[in-house]
Order: C-alpha cells, then structure tokens, then sequence
C-alpha cells in the first residue's frame, strides 16, 4: 500500500493531510515545528523591520513567540520553499501579492468580507496590517511578494508545496470549502511557478458562492477553461464523489468543510475511490472526536501519517496576541 502523508492545524481547526505517494514525504516537522511552539530554535525579532522580514526568503516570522514586547521572533524556512523562488513586481494598492506572485483582494482577507482570518488568522492579519501601512507612506515602485509566516496555515503550505514537487509536470488541486479558492489558486500557482510548461487544472467548491472565487481565479491569471467550480455542500460520501469524478487523479486534495469531514469519508466505495485516485490529503476536522475518527479510518486503510499538530481549543484574537 503506497505510504501516505497527513499533516494538523493548531488552534481550534485541526488539519490531517494523507498521501499515498511512491516516496515517503520529506520530513517536515524539524524546521517549522519549533517555531510553531516558540522553543528556544527561533530568534527574537528586536528591532528588525517587520516588512522586510516577512519578505525574508531563508527565515519564517512566528508572531506568537514567547516575548514580552509580542514582537514574536523568526526560526529557519522550511527547505521546500526555496525551490519556487520568490516573485518580484509592482506594489498595487487594491490587492495584497505574495511570494508566489497571487494577488488577493484587499477586502477578502483584510476588509469587510474577511470572514474571521482578519482576527484569528495572523498570516491573513499581518499582511494586511503591512499593506495599510505602506499605503500610508505612499508606497510605489517594486516589492519583494510576502513569505508565509508561522501559523495554523504553515503546514497546509508545506503540504501542499510538497504535493506540487512530487507531482512532477500535471498537477490537479482539490479545495473543498475553498471560500475564494484562496489554496486552490496557492496551488496552481505554486505549480505554474515550478514547472511553467507544465499541465495543471483546479477543482474549488463552496457551498454559498463561487463567484469571489471565479474572481480570484481570473486575477490571477488561470482560465475558467483550467477551472471547475462547484456550489455544494460536502456532508456526504456522494457529495466527495462527485468532486473526485471530475478528475481521474487528484495531486492535492484540501477540506475544511465545517464537521462536512465527519461523514463526507463513511463507506468503502469513497475511501477506495480517494485510496486508487488522490495523492494527498489535507483535512481540517472541526471536532476532537472526528480527529481521532479521521486518523483511524486512513490508519486502517494503510496510509502513513507524517505529521499530527494536536487540537488546541483555545481560540486568541491576534490583536490580544500580535501587537
């Protein structure tokens, strides 16, 4: 049975990533795990300005590091980013652009339509927080895309930065509960970056609109053509059938479905199915009893777990933890 790697979020989301790759994944845990916790691996951030660190390409700023001042600190990139480089191009003061050169609508993740990220998420806040301050100051000319910084979505990139190296030059993405396709198009640019030449195609489902999706896709350059967008909800083994019948195989498969992944796996047609088609998974379980559900059932079916971030149920509003 080909191994399978399986990664969690911290915080009260957890995330389980599975994949049943021919190679074992890279070992990812090292590098990043301790500036998840804050151990004594990361350096404090001082005095340092917090722009040019995050467009820091050999170090990761983890805001909630142990510190009095909240400045956080920085601890060593994982390896697997330096293989996409880092785009360089225009400020745009109506979009936020990373080091995958995505551009993101200010408003989905900073403004009105944040839906939460602005104040739980810190990869989402201090971008945005950055964004307006260089704004303020008038900023034009060319910048350096923003690195992901050390959070709950730090390993979902690893994962899926790892999906798109082992997959080689066609490359499939599956977001469920995609919102605005935010790691649909993660993915595809990840992909586009690595392998230019390359084949790649994007499945986003959501189950109130797709539309800031279809939105985004286009922003950033993808055609609808590369594109299939679903309005479902995922509750149900058919419902994850039907997404896995668009595509014979699937590189990256992400859920955060909202307790959807509690019931979305039950019955062997739809773990066959994923076990003969799909890569790896990445799973958001929104409950302990579905993590440890979510774990046995991939355990059983002979797939290898790489990576498990417990449940914290402790939620933290950044501004009360990143000044």
């Amino acid at each position: 049975v080909p191994p399978v790697s399986s990664t969690t979020k911290g915080g009260a989301l957890e995330t389980k990533s599975v994949t049943r790759d021919s190679q074992q994944a890279e070992p990812s845990g090292t590098t990043w795990l301790d500036g998840v916790h804050g151990s004594a691996a990361g350096t404090p951030l001082g005095d340092r300005d917090l722009w040019t660190v995050l467009c820091d390409p050999d170090i990761s700023y983890n805001p909630l590091m142990g510190n009095e001042s909240h400045k956080g600190g920085t601890v060593q990139r994982h390896p697997v980013f330096a293989k996409f480089g880092q785009w360089r191009g225009f400020f745009n003061d109506g979009y936020l652009t990373d080091w995958l050169g995505v551009r993101t609508k200010y408003d989905y993740d900073c403004g009105s339509h944040n839906g939460g990220y602005l104040m739980f998420v810190p990869s989402r806040r201090v971008p945005c927080h950055l964004h307006e301050q260089k704004l303020k100051e008038g900023l034009t000319g060319k910048v350096l895309g923003f690195m992901p910084l050390v959070d709950d979505e730090y390993p979902e990139y690893i994962d899926m930065l790892e999906a798109v190296v082992r997959a080689k030059k066609s490359f499939v993405i599956a977001e469920l509960g995609a919102r605005y396709a935010t790691w649909a198009v993660r993915g595809f640019a990840a992909h586009r970056k690595l392998y230019p030449n390359g084949k790649r195609k994007l499945i986003a489902v959501e189950p109130t609109t797709t539309k800031p999706a279809e939105e985004h896709i286009l922003k950033n350059g993808i055609s609808l053509s590369d594109a299939t967008l679903l309005d479902i909800y995922i509750r149900e083994p058919k419902d994850l059938m039907q997404v896995l019948d668009i595509h014979p195989e699937i590189h990256f498969l992400d859920l955060d479905c909202q307790t959807g992944e509690g019931t979305a796996f039950n019955g062997s047609d739809v773990v066959n199915a994923i076990h003969e088609r799909v890569h790896r998974i990445h799973i958001g379980t929104h409950s302990g009893q579905i993590h440890v559900d979510i774990e046995a059932l991939w355990r059983g079916a002979g797939w290898i777990k790489t990576m498990d971030l417990q449940r914290n149920t402790h939620y933290t509003a950044c501004d009360k933890a990143v000044s």
